[in-house]
């Protein structure tokens, strides 16, 4: 018995059956019978759909997968479609690809979309979380001690006894922070650059 075009109501069905020659079935007593039976036209129920997001947080510029879950209960033909308030999505089936390029950093929402062919819908949601791009902090810097080595004169590379308490000053700081770090700088004359260059050579 074909439903297509029935409204899902309940409905009952009646049989009658006859006997005799053609022409004169059932003339006499006894020569007919009956009998009913009752059937429903059920309704094609909606979809429905949920969705999540894999990674659920990346980087400026990364993808994440989509992945929508349907179901159908009468298992009818289904399209999907997908949509994102910033950046882009692409897809169209049970899975889809976010790209965050062009998004502002925090939460974007999706929504993912189901159509069965009686043009029933069901819409879930997610989001990605875009993180905001990292910025090294700019590090604090200042001059510890000053001091010359001009003092000795036949011995440059000496400290005397007014760079020791400058040395000693420096070694205080860096015991006193422990995440500092020191570097030194400084300038030779062109005598003292000749003499480095002769030891270089000799290596």
């Amino acid at each position: 018995m074909a439903t297509a075009t029935e409204a899902p109501v309940a409905y009952t069905v009646k049989a009658e059956v006859k006997e005799g020659r053609k022409g004169k079935e059932g003339l006499k007593p006894g020569q007919t019978a009956e009998a009913t039976a009752n059937y429903a036209v059920k309704a094609v129920e909606p979809p429905t759909i949920s969705c999540s997001a894999s990674p659920s947080t990346v980087k400026p510029g990364d993808t994440s997968t989509v992945t929508a879950a349907r179901v159908s209960p009468q298992s009818r033909p289904l399209t999907y479609s997908y949509a994102a308030v910033a950046g882009s999505i692409s897809g169209s089936g049970a899975t889809a690809t976010f790209n965050s390029t062009g998004a502002p950093t925090g939460s974007v929402g999706i929504t993912c979309n189901v159509t069965d062919d009686k043009s029933q819908t069901a819409t879930a949601s997610t989001s990605v979380t875009i993180l905001a791009p990292y910025v090294p902090p700019v590090p604090h810097t200042k001059r510890l001690q000053l001091f010359s080595f001009a003092g000795d004169p036949r011995r440059p590379d000496r400290v005397d006894n007014e760079g020791k308490p400058a040395l000693d000053g420096i070694a205080l700081s860096l015991q006193q922070g422990a995440r500092c770090q020191a570097g030194d700088c400084g300038e030779a004359n062109a005598k003292e650059q000749a003499k480095t260059a002769r030891s270089s050579s000799l290596l």
